[in-house]
């Protein structure tokens, strides 16, 4: 069976498919529990980071050999992404 895919943009979504976040816990969010709205612009920029780390890897991947150097560069692009995009969309975003 094939699973729903959606925009990590999408608000709504995004929202549905995380479990409701442990309701009288005020302690930190290390592992990101918790969501907040985006706006616009941090969506934008979320997608732009996407984007952009995909096409490098899709370069990486034309032009470069099948061994480990290419499989560390890969991953090193994904990690890249998502801690720019764990940054992004921190819920202490601005708080620091």
């Amino acid at each position: 069976m094939a699973k729903e895919t959606f925009d990590s943009t999408d608000d709504e979504k995004r929202l549905k498919n995380n479990p409701e976040p442990l309701k009288d816990y005020t302690g930190p969010d290390d592992v990101s529990r918790l969501y907040r709205m985006l706006s616009n612009d941090e969506k934008k920029a979320m997608g732009d980071i996407k984007e952009m780390s995909q096409l490098l890897i899709n370069k990486i991947r034309e032009v470069c050999d099948d061994n480990e150097y290419r499989k560390d560069a890969v991953k090193h692009i994904q990690m890249g992404a998502m801690w720019a995009i764990k940054n992004l969309t921190d819920v202490n975003r601005g708080k620091n």
